[in-house]
């Protein structure tokens, strides 16, 4: 009985081992990396809803996604973020256009405003014109 039930524990083993590494390689292959790119700013536009802020619409034409994206308006002349967003959505899927609300101290877009989209899992922006 000893024999059968060592087996049975080294079986067990064998299979969590297995299903933990099968569940790593996926983990480690969901990211191979993003190409700038591949995403499009489509607008940027004045909120009509909020005192001072604007609507970004960016397009996902990746083959990856962004995870928990965070928007920011950055004036490229000065080199300074003049609108901010806060995390809407979980992911920004390929292929997908999304309006962010981003909050601004400013209620005039400038001819040089460019936006960046931040992935917060992996800690990459991108800067987008």
């Amino acid at each position: 009985m000893k024999g059968i039930c060592t087996k049975m524990k080294t079986t067990k083993l064998f299979s969590v081992i297995v299903f933990h590494l099968i569940i790593l390689s996926f983990s480690v292959r969901a990211q191979t990396g993003m190409d700038c790119d591949s995403f499009c700013v489509e607008s940027i536009i004045i909120d009509t809803n909020v005192t001072q802020g604007f609507i970004v619409a960016i397009k996902n034409n990746n083959t990856e996604y962004v995870n928990y994206p965070t928007i920011d308006v950055i004036d490229k002349t000065t080199n300074t973020v003049i609108a901010s967003g806060m995390f809407i959505y979980f992911a920004n899927i390929q292929g997908q256009s999304l309006a962010y609300q981003v909050f601004s101290n400013t209620s005039i877009i400038p001819d040089s405003a460019i936006a960046s989209i931040t992935d917060n899992i992996w800690n990459i922006t991108y800067q987008l014109s």
